[in-house]
């Protein structure tokens, strides 16, 4: 099983690097730590263990925090960590629990990065892990990119026992006497990830035994479409006849907030639906940083708007504003009044 890990971790990782660990105390964390820890001499790296205590279990998280320092300092790991009060911050700003609660590990995990200069974060999701989140993808409505599910490396994060399933990792822990502590409330079926990994995953393992098998070559496969889906996109963009200047504008653009981008609706019309969607990624990421508040409804939506849509329209999707005008479409960050004609990029 180590050398799984590594194997997933190897083409990512230089000697001399520093990883910041993201250490729960739980079972699958425990063997994410144990594992980098043996590996550590071998491949030549730097480790972190980082804690966020998000106080929502009262005494049992403040036993976590505990169990998590003396782990680290048995392994002679250096141990960071940082307390807040999730449910009062997620109800102050009206977000989700579990969002929020990802949204501030995040946080302190890059400011780790930074202090630390470190190149990575390492997260202990599993295979269990992906299965759910493409479920729940998939039950929900998704594209190319949810049935794909989670990547082994997403920007600074590597996820390396994405291949690896729960009960190895418990048989592991077992085998070595290696404590870890339980969140209680992952036995809550009222929370919906948990219904998929009490409920329905065993009832597709029992379906097919040889199943989480079945699922990595699919995951697989769904990863290249979605690579070479993206690779596609780039290359439409990158054939625009004002890519020389390209790259300059974005910088500029970029460093003002006020980038926006034109696409000539008869050549986006031409395209297939699937680069469509690529394309309208891409430019939502160039506008906006990201496609975190971007929904497939309403990218669905846009293309729609792009068929139909008199001269004058407008269309918010996710943080960006889509404008219709007699030939073309133009896309800009939300609420922004006027684009700087300097700021403007024409890529179709």
């Amino acid at each position: 099983m180590i050398s799984e890990l590594e194997k997933n971790l190897s083409p990512f990782i230089q000697k001399g690097q520093t990883l910041i660990v993201g250490f729960s105390g739980g079972p699958d964390s425990v063997f994410l730590l144990f594992a980098l820890e043996k590996l550590q001499k071998h491949l030549g790296i730097h480790l972190i263990a980082a804690h966020l205590n998000h106080k929502l279990r009262g005494k049992e998280s403040m036993k976590d925090a505990v169990f998590a320092q003396k782990f680290c300092k048995k392994l002679n790991i250096p141990f960071e960590i940082q307390t807040l009060d999730i449910k009062r911050i997620a109800k102050k700003h009206k977000k989700n629990l579990e969002e929020c609660g990802r949204e501030y590990r995040y946080a302190f995990f890059r400011e780790l990065k930074k202090k630390h200069k470190a190149t990575w974060i390492v997260t202990a999701h599993h295979l269990d892990d992906n299965i759910e989140t493409v479920l729940l993808n998939f039950a929900r409505g998704c594209g190319i990119n949810g049935i794909s599910g989670m990547n082994i490396r997403n920007r600074d994060i590597l996820r390396p026992l994405l291949t690896i399933p729960k009960n190895r990792i418990l048989d592991f822990l077992e085998k070595n006497t290696l404590e870890y502590r339980e969140d209680s409330t992952n036995m809550n079926k009222k929370f919906i990830r948990n219904f998929a990994r009490l409920e329905i995953v065993p009832l597709l393992r029992k379906l097919n035994p040889a199943f989480d098998d079945v699922f990595i070559r699919n995951w697989t496969y769904f990863q290249e479409l979605k690579n070479f889906m993206e690779t596609l996109a780039d290359t439409v963009i990158a054939r625009s006849k004002y890519n020389e200047r390209r790259s300059n504008l974005i910088a500029r653009a970029s460093h003002q907030k006020s980038l926006s981008i034109t696409i000539t609706t008869s050549a986006f019309h031409i395209l297939p639906a699937f680069l469509q969607g690529e394309i309208l990624k891409k430019i939502h990421t160039m506008i906006h940083g990201s496609t975190q508040s971007l929904s497939k409804t309403a990218m669905d939506q846009v293309i729609e708007l792009l068929k139909n849509a008199k001269t004058g329209k407008m269309k918010t999707f996710g943080g960006v504003t889509a404008l219709i005008h007699s030939d073309h479409i133009e896309f800009f960050k939300k609420n922004l009044k006027k684009i700087p004609r300097h700021a403007r990029l024409a890529i179709l």
